[in-house]
């Protein structure tokens, strides 16, 4: 299944993620970012709930706001923002200040961010209330897709909450519906809960080669994410603490693997090339990231290559 634009023009292979915004930037940075993406012919927008502290779908909304047919927009029901309190708000922009000084705290903070975050929201008025939050934020009289965000086998389990999704789609208020989890939820719920997906959206990356398992999504609509970051995470340090290790990994891939700039280009151009009929999504905090990613092409053979070294990295760093 292809994802169109409303003008009936194919979506972008790589689409925005937006779970950075406004995280460590205020609302005029992350806007800057979104237009970036825009101006460099990137038409998929990723947001949710939970982003942002709960205000992602809003500034997506103002961002849309007169280009609404020529983007597409995937939100996400099932984790809660943390309540809005002035308090919440006073946090952030300290986080903002402190990350700004020292980027190490970054981590630390999402992490927070998460611990306020409320997961496995999926009984139907909470869903209800959800969606329409989101169309309301948004600024838009339907969501082009509509994903179930870390759900569970067990969470889609209730026919109800099906008939509702299906509901919305035949009234218009949402063109496709599915599920953002696990590789293996989504795996699963293939198998036992197909209903549910029409859209799959999981990681993958050479580290976690989940594309090389998914025969399974051959006519289905799929986002994969992760793909440069952090697999990245897990390459670096890995070849840094063992020399003859990235000498080897230099020698196969042609480039010098301990090169950041090259080495994340290659894990983007690798994705690229495992989900050539979807979409992949990358998120970045800087402009001229977002232009230099758009002039990546897909490479199979780096995909491969990617795959077999890092099946052969230590077992912590897998």
């Amino acid at each position: 299944m292809s994802l169109l634009l409303p003008n009936g023009a194919p979506i972008s292979p790589l689409g925005f993620g937006c779970s950075g915004l406004l995280a460590r930037l205020s609302r005029k940075e992350s806007r800057r970012l979104l237009d970036a993406a825009f101006d460099n012919g990137i038409t998929h927008f990723d947001v949710a709930r939970a982003y942002g502290y709960g205000e992602a779908e809003s500034l997506v909304g103002d961002f849309i706001a007169g280009r609404r047919s020529a983007v597409t927009i995937t939100t996400k029901v099932g984790i809660l923002p943390p309540p809005k309190k002035k308090l919440l708000g006073m946090a952030r922009s300290m986080a903002r200040r402190l990350v700004a000084i020292n980027p190490a705290f970054r981590q630390r903070f999402r992490k927070m961010g998460r611990a306020m975050s409320k997961f496995g929201c999926f009984d139907l008025a909470t869903v209800r209330e959800s969606v329409e939050t989101s169309l309301r934020q948004l600024r838009t009289d339907v969501i082009d897709v509509l994903l179930l965000h870390d759900c569970t086998l067990d969470d889609l389990a209730d026919p109800e909450l099906l008939r509702y999704l299906e509901d919305l789609q035949r009234a218009g208020r949402v063109r496709y519906f599915g599920i953002g989890t696990s590789f293996e939820v989504a795996a699963g719920a293939h198998e036992v809960h197909p209903a549910f997906a029409q859209v799959v959206q999981f990681a993958n990356n050479p580290v976690q080669p989940n594309m090389l398992h998914a025969d399974w999504t051959s006519g289905l609509m799929v986002f994969t994410h992760s793909g440069v970051g952090p697999a990245f995470a897990k390459i670096r340090p890995a070849l840094a603490a063992d020399p003859a290790l990235a000498a080897r990994w230099s020698g196969q891939l042609g480039f010098d693997a301990m090169d950041k700039n090259q080495l994340g280009e290659a894990l983007l151009a690798a994705s690229l090339a495992a989900n050539p009929k979807g979409c992949v999504l990358f998120s970045s905090q800087r402009a001229p990231a977002i232009a230099a990613n758009v002039q990546v092409r897909p490479r199979q053979e780096i995909w491969e290559k990617l795959c077999n070294l890092a099946a052969d990295l230590p077992a912590a760093s897998q």
